[in-house]
């Protein structure tokens, strides 16, 4: 019999939601829904290597724009990060 590492993150899940808990821990299943906060982190990283490999800051705001769909607050919170940043 295997034993598995019960954490924080899996009871909480299970608190939240028995099925849920059912389809990550127990079937080994993932989403594959990625929040707003990951998806905005994930971009502003990107942004950054590329700014510390010599991108200018128009060539940042061209990437932002193909890969934010819209323009909504993400779009307008990493251009506005990105503008700050290229400031210093």
């Amino acid at each position: 019999m295997q034993r598995s590492l019960l954490t924080y993150t899996a009871l909480r899940t299970f608190q939240t939601c028995p099925r849920r808990y059912a389809w990550r821990y127990v079937r080994g299943l993932e989403s594959v829904d990625v929040s707003e906060a990951l998806h905005f982190g994930t971009l502003i990283h990107k942004c950054l290597e590329a700014r510390f490999q010599g991108a200018s800051l128009e060539a940042i705001f061209d990437y932002i724009d193909r890969l934010v769909p819209g323009k909504g607050d993400v779009w307008v919170k990493a251009r506005a990060m990105m503008a700050g940043y290229c400031m210093k």
